[in-house]
């Protein structure tokens, strides 16, 4: 989507207006395909697991991908009676055929038709009808899980949608993912670790292997910033026995071996951790949905503290130097 702007001095009058254009802006992009997961094994966080996998196999092996990465096929907006309104206002005109059919010939490779009988001049969005205007960048409520994990991941809307139902695309730079900037190589050991002595409760990590041609990746609970497998554990993730091998490690919230003073507290003002008088949230750990840390956020007043605060110490931080 783009905008134009429309004005007349002579009658005073100034418009903006939303245009729909081809665009061939994600060409040579990667793109992160759907998944389908049996009904069966949807428990558990399996789902974001094996999301979040393919993640961790971008960051392992960046060479293979170029800079940018997009995902176009998360659903757009259906009705109550499992229509498009946007396909019915714009793609049934060009093409022809129901929403159905133009969606499993390009879901087969047979992608032709689309650019050959796509418009090729731009569309304005205020001469659609209603329903049609507000489907556009909507997500399906069956893909607003998937749309929110891929946000946690650092994927942002750019005014891309799909030509079939309006539904938007993710895109980012891939030195941009969470995974890129968290994850990192490790040691491990093989044997008993202290979160599986204590059991529940300890935060779980992402861990997968180094290997191209056998990647695996699982999630692991970890306690005091200690990789340690379980010999199970190492043959699941293919990770040798004995002195062990390097594995990377994406930590969960809040990081392991992170230490802080009162974990009921949620911000650090002035030199002391602090309970905040704002909403309540809780924090969700993306690769597996189980909440990780609840606590308050920050009010005016907290806000107004911290700024002061920061106030009265820039004149000692700011002469300090770099090294």
């Amino acid at each position: 989507m783009s905008t134009v702007v429309h004005a007349s001095q002579d009658i005073g009058v100034w418009t903006r207006m939303s245009l729909l254009n081809i665009s061939h802006d994600l060409t040579g992009y990667a793109e992160v395909c759907s998944l389908f997961l049996s009904p069966r094994y949807r428990t558990a966080g399996v789902g974001g697991l094996l999301s979040r996998s393919r993640f961790m196999f971008i960051v392992q092996f960046m060479a293979r991908f170029p800079q940018r990465l997009c995902a176009e096929e998360l659903r757009g907006h259906f009705d109550e009676a499992g229509e498009s309104p946007f396909w019915n206002a714009v793609g049934s005109h060009f093409y022809q055929i129901d929403f159905n059919e133009a969606d499993y010939l390009s879901s087969h490779g047979k992608e032709s038709f689309v650019a050959e009988l796509m418009p090729h001049y731009p569309v304005y969005l205020d001469l659609l009808p209603d329903a049609a205007r507000d489907a556009v960048g909507v997500t399906h409520k069956d893909t607003a899980p998937a749309r929110r994990m891929l946000e946690a991941e650092g994927l942002r809307y750019e005014n891309h949608i799909d030509i079939f139902d309006a539904g938007l695309v993710l895109e980012c730079h891939i030195a941009d993912l969470r995974t890129v900037r968290e994850s990192r190589l490790a040691r491990v050991e093989i044997g008993v670790s202290a979160a599986d002595e204590t059991g529940a409760g300890a935060a779980k990590s992402l861990i997968s292997n180094t290997r191209l041609h056998d990647f695996r990746c699982g999630a692991v609970a970890v306690q005091d910033g200690a990789f340690v497998l379980t010999p199970e554990q190492a043959a699941a993730l293919c990770v040798s026995e004995g002195e062990g091998e390097d594995v990377r490690v994406l930590t969960s919230y809040p990081r392991a071996g992170w230490k802080r003073s009162g974990d009921d507290m949620s911000m650090y003002i002035d030199g002391e951790w602090q309970e905040g008088r704002g909403a309540a949230f809780e924090s969700r750990n993306p690769g597996t949905d189980e909440t990780v840390w609840q606590g308050r956020g920050a009010s005016p007043e907290d806000v107004d503290r911290a700024v002061k605060a920061a106030r009265r110490a820039f004149a000692t931080w700011s002469a300090m130097p770099f090294r």
